[in-house]
């Protein structure tokens, strides 16, 4: 055995006979270095789920609040510790805890349907979501499931009048939406600006007073909450707050210009009308036709005219039709990019073989050929230079 080997053996007997022969030594070390904690909330902020035993074990009140008022519960699932949350509960934290109460406006009650939220409310609120919410912005589904357990109320709403169910259609936690609506959630219970859980979802936000939240979620996780909602019987025809429809309101482009086709597919498969008008008689597809030209809006365009859609329907203040916005936005769009979108000039010939009016004028009494560039658009510009009107324009 080489002299190397012989010293690191005795190296490691040397050590474990220290270990052995001083394990109180050890211990005071250990001890110095990760002092027991003094308080429940020392112990829940420093994510220690010994020493939340050894303390609520001890007597420790598991509902007293923390030093900034907010419920230890509460601490505990911001810091995405579950294990606490549950020695938390099964002791018999609150699951309904909130880290303040709602605010109730000057005069002590709560908001009225329709009140517009002030700032001094929002602020207010920006700590005022119960456990049941915070864990599913979290996306901490395991911890839902044990707040349900604990009887967290399904029903409880905020000051924007949001029930748990509300909030995880609007983030589109799927597994977390499925797993409220097997516990009991109403799926059309209404927010108390009027909203449901699947108008959030199909709007890709919520509505407080004169304040619009993004959409946080993916695309597909929101179909597929969509579609949960759906199957559990949420209601399809309801009008929304802002009187569309659900496939108008999918119809409508999002951040940069993108249409939803996912969610407008799974609104048309489930035989919603595809010629209804909003109040001021603008239909789907001409919301569709704002969208940059893409495979997808191709889809939907397509889905659309194959379920009745009229081309010619839906005309704005400036007397901007379906085919008029499919050439303005493929215009911003070659002017930006220097070239022609593959897609654009089969939506073109989508749109004539449906009966689109290629000579109708805008409020300006330009047709939508007038309106591309032919050189940054030259394939189509020659459908619509090649088209003629099928059907009159209404």
């Amino acid at each position: 055995m080489s002299r190397c080997a012989v010293s690191a053996r005795r190296l490691t007997l040397l050590v474990l006979c220290a270990a052995l022969s001083g394990c109180g030594v050890m211990r005071r070390a250990k001890t110095q270095l990760f002092p027991p904690c003094k308080t429940l909330e020392q112990a829940v902020r420093s994510r220690w789920p010994a020493e939340v035993s050894r303390l609520i074990q001890a007597g420790a009140d598991v509902n007293k609040l923390a030093s900034d008022g907010t419920p230890l519960l509460i601490h505990a699932i911001r810091a995405d510790s579950e294990p606490i949350a549950r020695l938390l509960l099964n002791a018999g934290a609150d699951p309904n805890a909130k880290a303040t109460a709602d605010y109730l406006g000057e005069n002590g009650r709560p908001p009225p349907p329709g009140y517009e939220v002030t700032e001094a409310a929002r602020r207010e609120e920006r700590v005022a979501l119960c456990a049941l919410e915070v864990a599913i912005i979290r996306k901490q589904r395991a911890t839902v499931a044990d707040l349900l357990d604990a009887k967290a109320d399904l029903r409880a709403m905020n000051v924007r009048g949001l029930t748990p169910l509300h909030w995880a259609a609007h983030y589109a936690r799927t597994d977390i939406v499925e797993l409220l609506l097997e516990r009991g959630a109403p799926v059309d219970l209404l927010t108390r600006f009027g909203q449901s859980a699947l108008e959030i979802v199909v709007s890709g936000g919520y509505a407080t007073g004169n304040m619009y939240c993004g959409w946080e979620g993916e695309l597909l996780a929101a179909r597929d909450t969509a579609a949960l909602l759906i199957n559990h019987g949420a209601d399809l025809r309801r009008p929304l707050t802002n009187g569309n429809t659900l496939l108008i309101e999918a119809c409508q482009p999002v951040s940069a210009g993108a249409i939803r086709r996912d969610m407008a597919m799974l609104l048309i498969d489930k035989g919603l009308d595809c010629r209804a008008t909003t109040t001021e008689g603008l239909t789907a597809l001409w919301y569709a036709c704002h969208s940059e030209a893409n495979q997808d809006l191709l889809t939907v365009v397509r889905a659309l005219l194959a379920h009745g859609a009229e081309p010619n329907e839906g005309c704005d203040r400036q007397g901007m039709r379906a085919l008029h916005y499919v050439c303005a936005t493929e215009a911003r769009r070659a002017a930006r990019q220097k070239a022609e979108s593959p897609e654009a000039a089969d939506l073109v010939r989508a749109l004539l073989a449906a009966g689109a009016d290629p000579l109708a004028k805008n409020g300006e009494g330009r047709t939508p050929l007038a309106i591309l560039d032919p050189e940054l658009c030259p394939e189509t510009a020659k459908v619509l230079g090649r088209a003629r009107p099928t059907k009159p324009t209404a």
